[in-house]
């Protein structure tokens, strides 16, 4: 069943293209897909690109598969697979790339960093205001909130942030 955003996204003509770029093992514990995405509003004519990453909880397990649990997989031919490094490089956990409203629920978040000091959105979103990775967090959500107003337009980014995903 589609979100009430993703509905939205569709409605208006938005449009994703989402390139895979690598697992990110830098957490072994929870890696990630990160991805390059496209979001384009066809109607306008608009698109830009953003970075964006996906959980591995994201993917879709591969059928056959039986789960003996956290991080324990085996196959129908009764391989045993320990760990998500392993299920990746076995092809057990099947890539899912995002849907639009994945990428457009975060880079509406993102957007609230053009709306308020650095220091409101330290205390918004619980970072350190002496933090420099705290700064180059809020100063991408600054870059990633411009681009996704000139993709979309303020009207839609109004009417979208009023939508459930």
């Amino acid at each position: 069943m589609k979100s009430e955003l993703q509905e939205a996204c569709e409605q208006n003509h938005l449009h994703l293209k989402s390139v895979h770029v690598r697992v990110d093992y830098s957490d072994p514990k929870h890696p990630t897909d990160r991805w390059t995405c496209t979001l384009s509003h066809t109607t306008r004519g608009t698109s830009a690109d953003f970075e964006f990453q996906t959980g591995i909880g994201c993917r879709k397990l591969c059928p056959g598969i039986e789960i003996d649990g956290p991080g324990r997989w085996y196959t129908p031919a009764g391989y045993m697979c320990v760990g998500y490094a392993a299920a990746i490089d076995a092809k057990i956990l099947k890539l899912v790339p995002p849907e639009c409203a994945d990428l457009v629920v975060c880079l509406l978040s993102d957007l609230e960093a053009c709306e308020c000091s650095f220091e409101e959105w330290c205390g918004t979103f619980g970072e350190n205001p002496d933090s420099r990775k705290a700064l180059d967090c809020y100063l991408a959500c600054q870059r990633n909130g411009d681009n996704v107003r000139k993709v979309l337009g303020y009207d839609l980014v109004k009417e979208l942030r009023s939508k459930e995903h």
